[in-house]
């Protein structure tokens, strides 16, 4: 979403709703990883995969506010590198990798793999607000992965990061919501 989307009418509304929720996510989630890590020849992500869930990282580290460093070194979006994302994937079993892979792949199938942030976040937020339970579950579980790939204060496996996830999904997901209704008004 542009600045200019965001100052639209009822735009500080929007702005106020996503601050609230960026806010909330920074706020609610240190967490303790899952307790089974991925098991030897546990078959990792492909670059494809890993290529989603960086961008989702890189996303979510600058939108709707900048992510905070939590004393870690350089900028959240710096902290979206193959190398960190590659530990926090070591630390999911393999129920849990299954679940990260689907995500990715829905996504990749959207051809959300590659694009640019705006379109990657219309396309989360419409996934979000569409998916049937299972591609719920496998969206949070991609985005978690994202957020324990840009911060060590949230564990891949966790419910909290989980919830963090699941809370910055339903932003995305409420501002498509309230854009395409802006849209229909205007009519």
């Amino acid at each position: 979403m542009t600045e200019s989307q965001l100052s639209e009418p009822g735009g500080v509304r929007r702005r106020t709703l996503l601050g609230a929720a960026g806010a909330t996510v920074v706020a609610g989630a240190v967490a303790v990883p899952e307790a089974g890590a991925a098991e030897p020849g546990w078959p990792p992500l492909t670059a494809d995969e890993r290529a989603v869930v960086l961008q989702i990282a890189r996303a979510g580290a600058v939108f709707p506010v900048a992510f905070p460093e939590f004393g870690e070194p350089g900028s959240a979006a710096g902290r979206a590198v193959p190398a960190r994302l590659r530990t926090a994937e070591k630390s999911l079993g393999p129920e849990r990798l299954a679940q990260v892979r689907a995500g990715a792949r829905s996504l990749i199938a959207d051809g959300l793999q590659g694009a640019d942030q705006d379109t990657l976040l219309r396309g989360l937020g419409e996934r979000a607000a569409t998916a049937d339970t299972a591609g719920r579950t496998a969206l949070v579980t991609v985005t978690a992965l994202a957020l324990a790939t840009i911060s060590t204060h949230f564990a891949a496996g966790a419910g909290s990061t989980d919830r963090a996830a699941d809370l910055w999904l339903d932003g995305l997901s409420r501002l498509r919501t309230s854009t395409e209704q802006g849209r229909r008004g205007r009519s």
